[in-house]
């Protein structure tokens, strides 16, 4: 890794510091009259007066959900860049009981940046989730076994992560940590890949030894994120409607910062700060999975938003430490990206959910064969 880019990860390390410290007191100078006034001019309720059992404590299974990524879903049918990847969510305390969970690490990296102290203001709730998953990308032909030198690199990520999140109902704000344990160039990926390829007829790719950090190299990340209720409009007998406001950071083998907005309309029963607004990256962490009120509740709605982000450093596509066959410099790289994602979700009484969402993403690189990359993600969960 470059000097550069060691600055620029150092430098965003003392924003990100400087930005939490902030953040974390910024809860204590709202005025909450002035919340509900602004509610009250978009029509809606105050999110405190929509929640329930808000100060209940966290269970220790709240639900679980599970996301299928695939370029095969999209629209466009493509196997290339972001080919496709899974990840399994299990919400409630038991994810920072585990004997595997890194949620520690996660507390103490929380206390560095000051947003430990959220879970101390008055009303504050926390909940808890741990992520495992896979995400792969290749190149678009990947029927050659030697590297190819102007399109992006194969690679991959296997990893765990802990996320917490605190939501203050009263103050309309919701903020999410979140850390990633992973390994790069692992052959699981290309077997995956293969067995896939294989159930559909289809031939395996064959340059997945020139994959990043090819046979393995340990990895990181450190993520927060902010959310903060725009207009809410709920119990409405035509249609109900949110909008939030969404902000992220990052550092470690993705460093970058973004922000956007996301939307729901439809039939909508569960709390604002419930379901994952921000999709902005390939394989996006979920936000804790929780019933709202006393029991589950028929849902039904139209999802999306937008985001805009500066990409610093993607060891996806510069590589590690580990020597790589095909890298691409900070110049090969567009840093200025914009993404946006539409779908259906379905909630039915029994707590179960399905969803679908189509993503898209302007181009990481700046070389002639790059394209939007699009991808659709199927998604069913419980609450329970």
């Amino acid at each position: 890794m470059s000097r550069k880019f060691r600055f620029f990860q150092v430098l965003l390390i003392l924003n990100l510091a400087a930005t939490a410290r902030a953040v974390a007191d910024l809860p204590q100078a709202i005025d909450q009259q002035n919340l509900n006034l602004a509610a009250t001019r978009t029509g809606g309720a105050p999110a405190s007066n929509y929640l329930e059992n808000a100060s209940t404590p966290e269970p220790y299974k709240s639900g679980w959900e599970f996301v299928l990524d695939n370029d095969a879903f999209s629209l466009l049918r493509r196997d290339s860049d972001y080919t496709g990847g899974f990840m399994l969510s299990l919400s409630g305390h038991r994810a920072a009981e585990y004997p595997y969970s890194i949620d520690p690490w996660l507390s103490r990296l929380d206390q560095w940046t000051g947003l430990d102290s959220l879970k101390d203001v008055p009303g504050a709730r926390q909940t808890h989730n741990i992520v495992f998953g896979l995400a792969s990308y290749t190149p678009k032909n990947i029927q050659l076994a030697t590297p190819i030198y102007n399109e992006r690199p194969y690679a991959s990520v296997l990893f765990m992560a802990n996320s917490q999140q605190t939501v203050i109902p009263e103050q309309e704000v919701a903020h999410q940590t979140t850390l990633t344990l992973g390994v790069l160039g692992l052959k699981v990926a290309k077997d995956l890949q293969d067995a896939i390829h294989s159930a559909l007829g289809q031939n395996g790719a064959s340059g997945w030894d020139n994959q990043i950090s090819s046979g393995g190299e340990l990895t990181a990340r450190y993520t927060v994120s902010a959310q903060r209720a725009y207009m809410t409009k709920y119990n409405n007998p035509e249609r109900d409607i949110d909008v939030v406001r969404t902000m992220d950071a990052s550092i470690g083998y993705k460093t970058d910062f973004g922000a956007g907005l996301a939307f729901r309309i439809g039939r909508i029963r569960s709390t604002w700060w419930s379901y994952n607004r921000s999709q902005p990256d390939y394989l996006n962490m979920v936000s804790p999975v929780l019933r709202s009120g006393s029991k589950p509740r028929d849902e039904f709605f139209l999802w999306g938003g937008i985001n805009a982000r500066v990409q610093l450093y993607n060891a996806l596509l510069q590589g590690q430490f580990r020597d790589s066959a095909v890298t691409f410099s900070w110049e090969q790289q567009n840093h200025f990206l914009l993404s946006g994602w539409l779908g259906l979700n379905r909630q039915y009484r029994n707590g179960l959910r399905v969803a679908f969402v189509i993503r898209a993403n302007t181009p990481e690189l700046n070389t002639a064969t790059e394209h939007t990359d699009l991808w659709g993600s199927f998604i069913v969960g419980r609450s329970f």
